[in-house]
């Protein structure tokens, strides 16, 4: 029987102790504790490798540990880890060292990849679909142009699930908490044919109401309304092939896309009804007032075949994967209680992948892994921008000497429909070379040959009003277009060479240091908004609406070891980030535009570790990230006569860090039976949300103090607990939007104080 599926056929360990890059994964369920940290092994390099021998900054959690942060989502993840930034689950944006995956419509792609179980998600909509039933994730800073390619020019996130075991097994998870939440969690494994064919499905869903009040609506908003399942099959029909088939489908449906309103018209703004009628509003009461409900709804879903073949050592593999994702939502975007501003986006992406490598023989002097990979994306997007009649006018040139408002049935309505259409294939080639027995040189590079097709459509601003009013004519707002209803196309091509070198140097068998180079890139695409200013305009001529595309030299000098007979493990990685020609989200007061920084520059630290303690039961961890991120220049950024040099990057605190510990003992007087208690904290420094470093959308410090406390048989059959996140109620205004001028402010909130029970039981 191959290797992978010797792998596959292994009953999960007890609940251990591990480290990844010196992020804790601390979690003991048998007492007395061992006093030693066990090694993990990463597939960070397409490969089975002892973490501490990869040269790269790589931060690790196992099942153990996500269970104990009562994680959820991804996202919940970048709360965690040092120089890391998330945003919430729909959009699962990342920003890592100052480099965020967010997208703006279908044209720009995330600078993350997310790969699950070694298939690429695409988009950020694909990336947080639950993290159910998950053996291990991986977090890889920095490019991964060698190996992963496409959109890594930030890092890779590489999630494990478990796999099928040759014993049947049985795993029920049921977590309640305020707010009506109710989260349920079901997995069955086992041999349809021992040894030969195995199955593992799992199904999930969580709920929860809306911790958001709309006091215009009377009803609470940005509720939570998910499910879905993921299957697995392993079959192995010779000795030396492994063929893994796998399925997934993720449903979101939720009243959400609700953010707290910090500024409203008031009498002091617009002194004349309707506008004066509109009270101030509480920008931390997670309360609003406004007219529309919201939504979100995504669909995502996926199959993949994954093929090994042993040849005499070699492993060929093939990895076939289809993915398909459909979204759509609404955002009431001026906050208010009256008809003034909405945006709404539909998309459907639909994605086919093929990847094809070749793998030496481990243990060899010279080791190698050469491939190809083949990528395919048809994205169509729908986006419309809609005003009603409580739009402010004042903030408009004065018709006739002044200022008057909408009529009351006034409706302007601009809506674009695109498709981009994206092709990529390249070829890759990294190879590890033993230089010493101490002294390893590891180098690779990536061809790529990328091609994009735009069709755009943009209709006619539609405008309604009063029957025969004479004053249609007044009332059109320059902030649309005219359109093109016959629509226009462009294309995009581009080919570009990415790779890394490192050399490491191993001090002794557990103490390693590395020098790495990595060349990163992402492609140019396409704007695929409602046009809108700042954009120069000619009548019947096609717009330019691409954008460059980007590069990174990223240099890297890192230490991992382990001390103390092995309780203590340590990371460390510093790091020096030279883009060239930044992408970037930019809001030009009605929708967000992409524009290329010239240059900007990211540097820092990560400092990561974990101990085992000589007091028996007690592991503690902590991690600390220190960020410098800036735009050296950024002419235009923000329009003519506004150059960005000098802001911080988004996304970028210059401290963040996470720390905390468990402990474990068994109980004497209830045989089979430990006691446990798990505490974290995790902080993060203010940082601003957009290039132009606005002071309102601007994100305080804040700490989050998260624990658990409980029960569980020793033998891992059975765990009650009672945790809560937040514990302190802290209030976190998140990113957000000033809309037209600045006269509205949105920004979105989060939860405060969870807390409840959860039960896991085991077969």
């Amino acid at each position: 029987m191959s290797e992978p599926n010797q792998r596959a056929l292994r009953a999960p360990s007890a609940r251990r102790l591990t480290i990844a890059a010196g992020m804790a994964i601390c979690g003991m369920l048998i007492a007395p504790m061992a006093m030693s940290l066990e090694e993990i092994v990463v597939t960070a390099q397409k490969r089975d490798q002892r973490l501490i021998d990869v040269p790269i900054s790589v931060s690790v959690v196992d099942a153990d540990y996500l269970t104990d942060r009562t994680t959820y989502y991804l996202t919940d993840l970048g709360q965690k880890l040092p120089n890391v930034v998330a945003g919430d689950s729909f959009a699962s944006s990342f920003t890592i060292r100052g480099i965020t995956s967010s997208s703006a419509g279908s044209g720009f792609a995330p600078s993350m990849g997310v790969n699950v179980d070694e298939v690429f998600m695409g988009r950020d909509r694909s990336f947080d679909t639950g993290v159910i039933d998950v053996a291990q994730v991986e977090l890889l800073r920095g490019p991964q142009g060698t190996l992963y390619g496409k959109n890594t020019i930030a890092g890779t996130i590489n999630v494990t699930t478990q796999r099928p075991t040759n014993e049947f097994e049985a795993v029920g998870n049921l977590r309640y908490g305020n707010r009506n939440l109710l989260e349920a969690r079901g997995t069955l494994s086992g041999p349809i044919v021992e040894d030969t064919f195995l199955v593992r499905a799992n199904v999930f869903a969580r709920q929860r109401d809306g911790y958001i009040r709309n006091r215009s609506l009377d009803k609470d908003v940005n509720d939570t309304d998910n499910w879905g399942g993921r299957i697995m099959a392993i079959w192995t029909p010779a000795e030396k092939l492994d063929i893994e088939l796998r399925a997934d489908y993720y449903k979101q449906d939720e009243n959400g896309g609700v953010s707290e309103t910090l500024r409203t018209p008031d009498g002091n703004i617009l002194p004349f009804p309707p506008f004066s009628t509109v009270p101030p509003q509480n920008g931390t009461d997670r309360a609003v007032n406004q007219d529309r409900l919201g939504f979100l709804y995504r669909e995502v879903k996926g199959y993949s075949a994954k093929i090994d073949y042993d040849l005499g050592g070699y492993t060929l593999t093939g990895i076939t994967a289809w993915r398909e994702q459909d979204s759509d939502q609404l955002f009431d975007n001026d906050g208010g209680p009256l008809d003034g501003f909405d945006t709404g986006r539909a998309e459907a992406i639909e994605r086919f992948s093929q990847e094809v490598r070749l793998t030496s023989p481990e243990g060899d002097r010279f080791s190698w892994i050469v491939g190809a990979y083949f990528d395919h994306e048809e994205d169509t997007n729908d986006y419309h921008i809609s005003v009603g009649p409580g739009f402010p006018t004042a903030i408009l040139p004065p018709v006739l000497g002044f200022s008057v408002p909408l009529p009351p049935t006034y409706r302007e309505e601009a809506v674009t429909n695109n498709k981009i259409t994206s092709e990529s294939w390249s070829a890759f080639v990294s190879g590890t070379y033993d230089l010493t027995e101490r002294l390893i040189l590891q180098a690779g590079l990536r061809y790529t040959d990328e091609e994009k097709k735009l069709f755009y459509s943009q209709g006619p601003t539609v405008i309604a009003a009063p029957p025969n009013s004479v004053l249609i004519g007044l009332f059109s707002l320059p902030f649309t277009l005219a359109g093109f209803p016959n629509g226009f196309s462009d294309r995009y091509e581009d080919t570009a060479m990415t790779g890394d070198i490192s050399l490491s140097y191993a001090f002794g068998n557990d103490q390693v240091a590395y020098l790495r180079y990595a060349r990163g890139y992402k492609a140019g695409g396409f704007q695929s908004d409602v046009i809108s200013p700042p954009f120069a305009f000619t009548p019947g001529v096609a717009p330019e609406l691409s954008f460059e595309p980007e590069t990174l030299d990223a240099y890297e000098v890192g230490f991992k070891g382990a001390w103390l007979d092995g309780t203590l493990l340590t990371t460390v990685a510093a790091f020096y980030y030279d883009f060239k020609d930044k992408q970037e989200q930019v809001n030009s007061g009605v929708s967000f535009l992409v524009s290329n920084a010239a240059s900007a520059e990211s540097k820092g630290v990560e400092l990561e570790l974990v101990w085992a303690t000589p007091v028996e039961g007690l592991n503690l961890f902590g991690n600390i990230g220190v960020l410098d991120a800036q735009y050296e220049s950024f002419p235009l950024g923000g329009g003519p006569g506004t150059d960005f040099g000098g802001n911080d990057l988004a996304g970028a605190p210059s401290v963040s860090g996470s720390f905390g510990g468990d402990f474990t003992r068994a109980i004497p007087a209830l045989a089979g039976v430990n006691f446990r208690i798990a505490l974290d904290a995790d902080h993060r420094g203010d940082y601003y949300t957009d290039a132009n470093n606005s002071a309102v959308l601007k994100i305080e410090d804040y700490t989050l103090y998260n624990g658990r406390i409980g029960l569980e048989q020793a033998d891992g059959k059975w765990a009650l607990y009672a945790w809560g996140q937040n514990l302190t109620d802290e209030t976190v205004l998140g990113g957000g939007v000033t809309v037209l001028g600045g006269l509205y402010l949105t920004r979105s909130i989060n939860f405060g104080r969870a807390y409840g029970l959860e039960l896991n039981v085991r077969l």
